[in-house]
């Protein structure tokens, strides 16, 4: 993200919710996505009562890239609307999952 950011190029975020791991509707599939998702949702009780899907999607914002989540219904659509309108801070919520992200699947991956 950050050598697409200093050409000016914008990364679109295909499956941006991990395939549904993210999402919320169902348990996620593996154990470093149940780690993610743990701290997502802690996040995001803290931001006003946020889902880890909106967490996430607004985190993908902040670091620059277009998430372009699936909607299956329109309360998905929604739900996922309600990633824009708001930032998390860069400099601690940002960061706690930039740091967490590096801890489970190694930086720079």
């Amino acid at each position: 993200l950050k050598a697409a950011s200093e050409r000016n190029v914008r990364i679109v975020a295909y499956s941006p919710l991990a395939g549904g791991d993210l999402g919320g509707v169902r348990a996620p599939s593996n154990e470093k996505a149940a780690q993610l998702v743990k701290l997502l949702s802690l996040i995001g009780a803290l931001s006003g009562g946020r889902t880890p899907s909106q967490v996430a999607l607004n985190y993908l914002v902040c670091k620059g890239a277009l998430p372009i989540p699936g909607c299956k219904n329109a309360e998905q659509a929604a739900a996922h609307a309600g990633a824009l309108g708001w930032e998390l801070d860069l400099d601690t919520e940002v960061g706690m999952i930039d740091e967490k992200l590096d801890y489970l699947f190694g930086k720079g991956k």
